[in-house]
């Protein structure tokens, strides 16, 4: 995987970061948009609560749980936007998080790595939903909390979450 960082100093954007032109949002207004990744970010939270719990290793346990909270701050500061635009934020994560929380748990009996596997996917989906949201007439605000602080952090999750199932013992702590 390549890094696609920003660079802090210069605030230049990696070419994956511009805008396509071939993409077409005429049917979907931008808090609309936002509103869907905020789904997508309540149902990541959702999810990382679900696999926490299963994970036997103190130090993987604790990446989970910081990721977790970053995507619960997420919300947050996605929530503000959409209120800053006048519209109401979404409170749950619909049936987007049912659907997650379904996949998750039938990961969660397979093994640690399927479960990590699967929130990477989730992580690589968001990213991939931010960047279509750039396609937006987003205010500076909505753009520097996107490209400068969100996708950073998602581009960190995965990294982590590549390096856990690198190092996965494949067993699960099963409640009875």
């Amino acid at each position: 995987m390549q890094d696609t960082f920003i660079a802090p100093m210069t605030g230049n954007m990696p070419r994956e970061y511009e805008v396509n032109p071939d993409v077409n949002f005429m049917n979907e207004d931008k808090s609309n948009y936002i509103n869907k990744v905020l789904r997508g970010e309540i149902s990541a939270v959702e999810a990382y609560e679900q696999v926490i719990p299963t994970f036997k290793n103190k130090a993987d346990r604790l990446r989970l749980t910081e990721i977790r909270d970053e995507h619960d701050r997420i919300v947050e500061r996605l929530k503000v936007l959409v209120e800053h635009s006048r519209f109401a934020a979404e409170e749950s994560s619909g049936s987007w998080g049912t659907i997650v929380t379904t996949i998750i748990g039938a990961a969660n009996l397979v093994s640690n790595t399927i479960s990590l596997v699967t929130l990477m996917e989730g992580e690589e989906h968001g990213l991939r939903l931010y960047k279509e949201a750039l396609q937006y007439n987003l205010t500076e605000e909505e753009h520097k909390v996107i490209v400068e602080d969100i996708m950073p952090l998602l581009h960190q999750h995965i990294v982590s979450l590549e390096y856990m199932i690198k190092h996965q013992d494949d067993s699960v702590l099963h409640k009875d």
